[in-house]
């Protein structure tokens, strides 16, 4: 997806979190809470998403190797990733294709947030690291 149409798509939708997060909280068309249940410690969901995060490295669902951050993102993250200088790692990136793709990640809270609001998975990157 060209940046120009993922920051007109995404950068203030309010179910899109800049902050390294997926929303915890949103609100149904009925004033409902959703997505509370999501775990933000999840060291299982962390370590199939980067290797050797929180878990071995064997755990990792995609490839031999964390990918790092790609060259074709938002400043804003690149500036996210410039403030937490030593203390970010374990930079990746993945096509939410790839991760809808998983069977073994179909009972994660986060895997679910993914294929119910990311309308286009084939075309959408998500871009993490995590910090000591």
């Amino acid at each position: 997806m060209p940046i120009e149409l993922a920051t007109e798509k995404y950068l203030y939708n309010p179910k899109v979190s800049r902050d390294w997060h997926l929303p915890c909280d949103i609100k149904s068309h009925n004033g409902e809470w959703l997505w509370s249940s999501i775990d933000w410690r999840n060291y299982s969901w962390f370590s199939r998403m980067s290797p050797g995060v929180r878990g071995h490295e064997s755990e990792y669902l995609f490839g031999d190797y964390a990918r790092g951050i790609p060259n074709d993102i938002h400043s804003l993250i690149i500036i996210e990733c410039n403030r937490y200088d030593d203390d970010g790692h374990s930079h990746n990136w993945l096509w939410v294709k790839e991760i809808l793709e998983k069977e073994e990640l179909q009972d994660y809270q986060q895997y679910k947030w993914l294929q119910q609001y990311i309308d286009d998975p084939e075309h959408t990157k998500m871009v993490f690291f995590f910090d000591n």
